[in-house]
């Protein structure tokens, strides 16, 4: 029995422990212990008072978390760490501002520079780790920085070690946006093609997703965006941002805060987008079935909603002409042609998010003059016979000769009679 209450007791105190240990205003997500890595050793010198002839040194080592080995970083400097010791770890924005005397502007930049600092590319090997704890004390050390020097150094003399790193680290976080680097971008495509978008900010194949759209194909290849335009498309394509597991935690110890590398919060990315998709006029002109392909022929495109010009086309030799188009509704007019042949009534199409292509074929009839068409000549008054007189003695004359004509065929047949009878 005696045994039982003394487990119960022990219990109680080492709940009792963790309560005590956790701040007004905060609430503990993890507990986790930190010790420290002495496989790597760099050396920092720091002015901690205003009599800058008194220095601080220290022998400074790498600290990890004992649930899997990851690094983190110590907020204040030279604080005497306590190996192996346990600590209660947060996470929210709100208990970190507690916790500390830093505002959230020096939270973010701190946990940005842990972010691009060790771990992040090819920053692999313990200087890194170094050139990232020395940026963080830049920020936390409010009265003089910390700054390296070789080992055993007792001149204080600053070294370059770790400038590149630093510089790169710091470069890296003014880029940093939170998003993809071609957010907001307006983007112009056609029917067919491929774009492929580069983010320079490294952030997109880690914390992006992209969603489904009937329109475009869209895939995520490492910090690529390549983007096939399927059909025309007129509107916002948004990149979203996954949800962040990995927040960077804040341990609160006995006598030290650590800080431990995560992600930062991304915000969703968008793209505005259009997709044109090509018109492609066939142009031809002939009769009675026969026809060929009109060059130089001449249509204009309108807004068929405002009315607006958008573009004056004209045919190759092929008869042949294209213009690629956003969605909407059009009108086209024919105003120049091969002469002698109509010209197309006013077409009216549109242009939808179902379409890859619109093609249409124009054929111009030969102009032909119909009958009834032809102007009608008056007919010409036939002329009046004209009234000739004709003297007396004329027509005496040959009524004589008539009557002469008329004796001599009778007395010739007389004689003829005559003749036959004597046979």
């Amino acid at each position: 029995m005696k045994n039982k209450m003394k487990k119960i007791l022990q219990c109680f105190l080492i709940v009792m422990t963790i309560f005590m240990t956790i701040p007004n205003g905060v609430n503990a997500q993890t507990t986790d212990t930190l010790y420290i890595d002495d496989s790597y050793t760099y050396y920092v010198a720091t002015t901690k008072y205003d009599d800058l002839s008194y220095w601080t040194i220290g022998n400074e080592n790498p600290i990890r978390r004992r649930s899997d080995g990851s690094y983190v970083y110590c907020i204040q400097a030279h604080i005497k760490f306590n190996d192996n010791s346990p600590v209660n770890g947060y996470e929210s924005t709100a208990d970190k501002l507690a916790l500390t005397d830093l505002t959230e502007d020096e939270i973010e930049k701190i946990e940005l520079y842990s972010y691009y600092g060790y771990g992040y590319g090819n920053h692999n090997s313990l200087d890194w780790y170094a050139a990232t704890q020395l940026l963080i004390w830049e920020i936390t050390e409010k009265v003089a920085t910390p700054y390296p020097i070789a080992e055993g150094d007792r001149t204080l003399t600053r070294i370059d070690k770790y400038d590149s790193m630093m510089n790169e680290i710091k470069e890296l976080v003014s880029k940093h946006g939170k998003t993809v680097s071609f957010n907001n971008q307006t983007i112009e495509m056609k029917v067919g093609e491929t774009l492929t978008l580069h983010d320079n900010h490294e952030v997109l194949s880690n914390y992006f997703t992209v969603s489904y759209n009937e329109s475009l194909d869209m895939k995520i290849n490492n910090n690529d965006l390549i983007i096939t335009a399927k059909k025309g498309y007129n509107g916002t394509i948004n990149l979203n941002a996954k949800k962040n597991t990995n927040i960077p935690m804040l341990y609160d110890g006995s006598n030290q805060k650590c800080l431990s590398r995560g992600d930062p919060t991304f915000i969703n990315a968008k793209i505005n987008m259009t997709v044109y998709t090509e018109f492609k006029v066939n142009k031809l002109f002939g009769s009675d079935g026969k026809y060929a392909p009109e060059e130089n022929a001449e249509f204009e495109i309108y807004n068929n909603d405002t009315n607006e010009l958008i573009d004056t086309i004209s045919t190759n030799e092929d008869g042949i002409v294209s213009i690629y188009l956003k969605l909407g509704n059009y009108r086209v007019v024919q105003t120049k042609g091969e002469k002698g042949y109509n010209f197309i009534d006013e077409y009216t199409f549109s242009i939808d998010g179902n379409h890859t292509k619109e093609t249409v074929y124009f054929y111009n009839e030969k102009i032909v003059v119909k009958s009834e068409d032809k102007p009608t000549e008056e007919p010409k008054k036939p002329e009046e016979p004209k009234v000739i007189e004709v003297p007396d003695t004329l027509i005496r004359e040959n009524y004589m000769i008539e009557i002469c004509a008329f004796i001599m065929i009778i007395m010739g047949m007389g004689v003829v009679i005559h003749e036959n009878k004597r046979k």
